[in-house]
């Protein structure tokens, strides 16, 4: 197995780099969104999902596993290297879909959405197939299930926390986003060859079957027991998804909304999912009843969850008043500390995430021979469930009942699935109780998320009042893109609009001017847009001069908050303004209109996620395209 398992770490590598990279680039075409976010994960486990549900219906009585295992890392690898060629592909695809039917935003990321999933469906398909193949390979017994099936997940996942860090920290600055895709296809290309070179070997060791398994017909549980327990699974990767999409926001507030955060969570998740599943595969095929486990799993999930929330609020108070010198940037010994406390942080609840695996691989297995079909199956659903989380969570749960109350929700989710499965298969009454009496107060623990004060918001005028000295909070909303607060300074009355836990605008000369200087130097301007809203100044005074202008304005929120700086909000209601929800440099990229200005309201800070990319050569060419002749485009210089 020592061969094999190299190899898999080696695909957990360039797994990752592939998911990171795409992102990036799809961020590019289509917009730096959260729903484009959701829809790359949830296309690109899509296909993970597809491929270990189709391989788990026909390896079982395929020969020559290893090879095949060879031959889909080598698919993948030629796959890869075509996905930049098909996306940018299609832009032009796009642009008649958003000229033809102009969709809302939410509509054309649903359009997007179909259109992605076909596009990674090829790869990812293959990428889910190689679990259950090597699944089916290597495991001879079931004596040695659970430890074999933990181990190989452990493994690949502990590539994928390399991959992660290293796509993240150093390949797309070093070698570019291009040419990190080729290194990931290199990788996939070694390993199908080694596999395919190593297949007879391999297989003569791995096929030996022990007597005692060839009369093991079925599962020592009854069919009830196995469904549910696929079921519980599934709804482990539901939440798993979901808590992923909330820590993701919840790492902004500290890594000031930099790629980072979403790298740093990753790498955590993934390193805790992979011991987990390592330390729990050791143990299991020991385990006298693996039905108590399983649900306690699922509790000890929400429980530290719960505790990651509140530690999040008291780590914030001692990084902001103790280690913290700057409002805007943080130096490589505070990220280190920040990295460090989110290990530790994150850590327990994403351990028992991954323990889930090699637990549930124990109790859904039936007879030996058809290994592949029964791992298949049970992947699958739980790479369904981690779809459906971090869709209904993205795009459903955080709009519509916030951040906070969202991870209650999911909380309250992995009590339930625990209790339920309990109830449902559990036989031991002694240890039943217990895990019951515990699941039901880790639930009542997520339920009281939603009548305690937002820790987020707290956290926000935590850091605004280290440099200020007290404030108001006058508004404070929650949607699909961001965190929006309007602050108002106890002692001079000034309000500040911040986003993500940064500040963005408050009222100022300097945001007007931005419209009257480059509109006083057009003869007759006409057309002007506004990219990013801001506190709404340098789009009414764009509208000040009698012209007609378009802002386009990422986060709905804003918008909102927009009457905290102006009561009467007589700009949107002006004849000649159109507020436009979307990303700016997707709008610019996707619109054939052209203008006499272009101005650029103050954005969130160039080292939040997504604004570097209105600071780019590419971004200023597309603006220069969509200028009218002697046009101007004017934009705000960050420090």
């Amino acid at each position: 197995m020592g061969y094999v398992s190299l190899l898999f770490f080696i695909s957990g590598i360039s797994g990752l780099v592939y998911e990171v990279v795409w992102t990036r680039m799809l961020t590019l075409t289509f917009g730096s969104t959260t729903y484009s976010a959701t829809t790359v994960l949830a296309s690109y486990m899509g296909g993970l999902a597809l491929g270990s549900f189709l391989a788990g219906r026909y390896i079982d009585k395929a020969k020559n596993l290893i090879k095949i295992y060879g031959i889909l890392e080598l698919l993948i690898a030629f796959f890869a290297v075509l996905i930049p060629f098909a996306l940018a592909g299609l832009v032009p695809l796009y642009k008649s879909v958003s000229s033809t039917l102009n969709p809302s935003l939410f509509a054309f990321s649903l359009i997007r959405f179909g259109i992605s999933f076909l596009i990674f469906l090829i790869p990812t398909t293959l990428m889910g197939a190689t679990l259950p193949v090597l699944s089916k390979a290597l495991i001879n017994s079931k004596q040695n299930l659970g430890e074999r099936l933990g181990l190989l997940y452990s493994i690949n996942t502990l590539g994928a926390v390399l991959g992660c860090f290293l796509s993240g920290f150093v390949l797309i600055s070093m070698c570019g986003v291009k040419n990190t895709i080729y290194i990931a296809a290199f990788l996939n290309m070694i390993i199908g060859v080694a596999a395919v070179f190593l297949s007879g070997r391999i297989e003569g060791e791995a096929r030996e079957v022990k007597e005692a398994d060839k009369e093991t017909k079925n599962s020592s549980y009854s069919k009830k027991t196995v469904f549910w327990a696929a079921i519980v699974f599934g709804v482990s990767g539901f939440a798993s998804l979901g808590y992923e999409v909330i820590w993701t926001r919840n790492l902004i507030f500290v890594f000031t909304s930099s790629i980072y955060s979403f790298t740093v969570m990753l790498m955590v998740f993934l390193s805790g999912i992979a011991l987990g599943s390592y330390v729990f595969s050791r143990i299991v095929d020991k385990e006298k009843n693996p039905i108590l486990l399983l649900a306690l799993i699922q509790i000890m999930i929400g429980l530290f969850s719960f505790l990651a929330l509140h530690s999040f609020k008291l780590f914030y108070y001692i990084f902001e008043r103790y280690i913290m010198t700057d409002i805007s940037t943080i130096g490589l010994g505070e990220f280190s500390f920040a990295v460090l406390y989110f290990v530790a942080l994150l850590f327990p609840s994403t351990f028992f995430m991954g323990a889930a695996f090699p637990v549930t691989g124990k109790l859904v297995a039936g007879d030996i021979k058809t290994l592949g079909k029964s791992i298949g199956n049970v992947y699958s659903l739980n790479t369904v469930g981690a779809i459906l989380g971090a869709f209904i969570t993205g795009f459903l749960l955080v709009p519509l009942i916030h951040g906070q109350n969202t991870l209650g929700l999911l909380i309250v989710v992995n009590s339930a699935a625990g209790i339920s499965f309990l109830y449902i298969a559990g036989k031991n009454k002694k240890g039943k109780k217990l895990i019951l009496v515990t699941g039901v107060l880790v639930a009542v623990l997520g339920i009281s998320l939603f009548f305690q004060e937002d820790v987020f918001t707290s956290i926000v005028k935590l850091k605004i009042e280290k440099f200020t000295g007290p404030v108001n909070v006058i508004f404070s909303a929650e949607d699909a893109e961001a965190k929006v607060a309007v602050f108002e300074d106890n002692i001079s009355k000034e309000r500040t609009l911040w986003i993500n836990g940064l500040v963005v605008a408050g009222k100022c000369l300097d945001t007007k001017l931005m419209a009257h200087i480059p509109l006083s130097m057009i003869d007759g301007p006409k057309d002007a847009l506004v990219i990013c809203f801001g506190v709404g100044q340098t789009f009414k005074s764009a509208l000040a001069h009698g012209v007609k202008t378009e802002v386009v304005e990422i986060v709905p929120s804003v918008i909102k908050a927009y009457r905290k700086f102006d009561a009467e909000a007589v700009a949107l209601s002006d004849k000649n303004g159109e507020v436009i929800i979307n990303d700016g440099r997707n709008h610019v990229l996707l619109s054939d209109k052209v203008y006499d200005v272009i101005m650029m309201d103050p954005s969130p800070p160039i080292y939040a996620a997504g604004t570097v990319n209105l600071y780019t050569r590419d971004f200023f060419q597309l603006c220069k395209e969509r200028l009218k002749p002697g046009g101007i485009m004017c934009l705000w210089i960050p420090k």
